[in-house]
């Protein structure tokens, strides 16, 4: 479980700072006339509470949701769960499938996003594809950098020794003046 603090506004407690912070938006955006409905942590029966085949009574499974909204926009009734990361509530991915099971009917679908300082309040499916977007590109800096540094070294290395060499060949002329310009290139 991942613990973070839990933040209050408005009269209500929220599980962290991007919760906090989507309600905030909400509001502004309710303030605009682009949602209207807003219910802060609506609750959801997912199955209702049994006896099971030894007569044991078994608990009903509700689920509680961070927002409902009706998105003007969109023209749609919307389901919103904000989270760090999917894996600080094991239940959440049975939670999820119950929910879209169940509420299919009504047009609803949970939505979950996350929240970055570079992207904002974005799905989660687009926010692992940009991270991993970005994790290539980092990769693939990193990988040129390092042929980058490994081609300097080398063209210093043998810069150096065609430079200390006596009685050069016409060819190591023309290698050594290659390298020099090549050098330049590199470290401009």
């Amino acid at each position: 479980m991942y613990f973070t603090p839990k933040v209050k506004l408005d009269g209500f407690t929220f599980d962290s700072e991007s919760e906090a912070g989507y309600y905030k938006e909400l509001k502004e955006r309710e303030r605009k006339g682009e949602v209207s409905l807003l219910t802060v942590h609506p609750l959801y029966p997912l199955q209702p509470e049994f006896r099971n085949a030894y007569g044991i009574s078994e608990k009903a499974i509700n689920y509680e949701a961070d927002f409902e909204f009706y998105d003007k926009t969109l023209k749609r009734t919307r389901v919103i769960d904000v989270k760090g990361f999917l894996g600080q509530d094991d239940a959440f991915p049975l939670h999820r499938k119950m929910f879209d099971f169940k509420y299919r009917d009504r047009g609803l679908c949970l939505e979950v996003l996350r929240y970055s300082k570079k992207t904002g309040f974005v799905p989660w499916d687009d926010y692992r594809k940009l991270r991993r977007l970005a994790i290539g590109n980092l990769k693939k800096e990193r990988s040129e950098a390092v042929r980058k540094a490994e081609r300097i070294k080398y063209v210093m290395t043998e810069t150096a020794f065609l430079q200390s060499k006596q009685g050069k060949t016409p060819q190591e002329k023309a290698r050594l003046t290659r390298l020099m310009k090549e050098k330049g290139r590199l470290l401009a």
